[in-house]
């Protein structure tokens, strides 16, 4: 989220206009967004894609795919929201979808959830998917909606979109250093030595 500010700041395509402290409105931002986070995460990720990807008898990707268009698609009643945006928010449903798979557990997905929406709006000023929570740092898009995403936020932005394409090559990256770098892509195996030491003293 800091490179989407930096890049939109080199760009022109936002204005920074000072910095702000509201601890109260700081207080409430968290809970919200830490909520909202774990109610997705545990609707579209634990439940739904779980249950697609037995349904689907193991196809990970396609799992994932599916999950991500609802998760998308369910962001279209948000203020502001386009077609766009909801692309936006599918690669976010990817990116989760391969944490979640990838790291097996619901830990990592989350955490990434909450820290790029909190990141987003809380400190540096931007919507929240269309949802205003201030911030510390007080920031304005200019110019195209195209590029920056407009009052729905980054998610809706050409400069939002290719960084989600950053942060899936951060989790694969992460996943393998995990698994000392034995994981395949493909099937979304990240044979984590933890987990597997975890298993075996279960068996």
């Amino acid at each position: 989220m800091p490179g989407i500010f930096l890049v939109e700041l080199l760009l022109g395509s936002l204005r920074y206009t000072g910095m702000q402290t509201d601890l109260a409105a700081m207080r409430s931002a968290l809970g919200t967004i830490a909520f909202g986070a774990l109610f997705e995460e545990v609707l579209y990720r634990s439940l739904l894609l779980s249950g697609l990807v037995a349904a689907l008898r193991g196809r990970k990707w396609l799992a994932i795919l599916i999950s991500a268009v609802v998760f998308g698609i369910i962001h279209l009643s948000n203020p502001g929201a386009s077609t766009i945006s909801a692309f936006g928010n599918a690669l976010g449903g990817i990116i989760y979808g391969m944490a979640f798979l990838g790291g097996r557990n619901i830990w990592l997905p989350l955490g990434l959830h909450f820290s790029w929406n909190f990141s987003q709006g809380p400190i540096l000023g931007f919507p929240v998917s269309g949802l205003n929570f201030g911030g510390i740092f007080a920031t304005e898009p200019v110019g195209s909606d195209l590029i920056n995403g407009g009052a729905y936020g980054p998610e809706a932005g050409l400069v939002g979109i290719l960084f989600r394409f950053v942060i899936m090559a951060m989790v694969v990256y992460y996943l393998q250093l995990r698994c000392g770098g034995k994981g395949d892509l493909k099937t979304l195996e990240f044979p984590i030595k933890e987990y597997a030491d975890q298993e075996r003293k279960k068996a």
